[in-house]
């Protein structure tokens, strides 16, 4: 019937958009996650270059090699 197809092509229309925002909207928070994901290894890896190692170079250099 002409009828229900005059209803159902918007709403299919109207669906598929919906689902094609969704699906944009997903990957684009995986992305962001695994941008951050990212920023927080780099991030990571600095505080073990400048913070951690130099105090525990500075330790050894005290002499406490025994309590560590």
């Amino acid at each position: 019937d002409t009828r229900l197809l005059i209803i159902a092509l918007p709403l299919l229309t109207a669906g598929t958009w919906a689902l094609i925002n969704i699906g944009t909207l997903a990957i684009q928070q995986i992305q962001r996650l695994s941008v951050k994901k990212l920023d927080l290894n780099r991030l990571q890896g600095k505080i073990e270059k400048y913070l951690i190692f130099p105090c525990y170079t500075y330790i050894m250099s005290l002499g406490f090699n025994n309590y560590l």
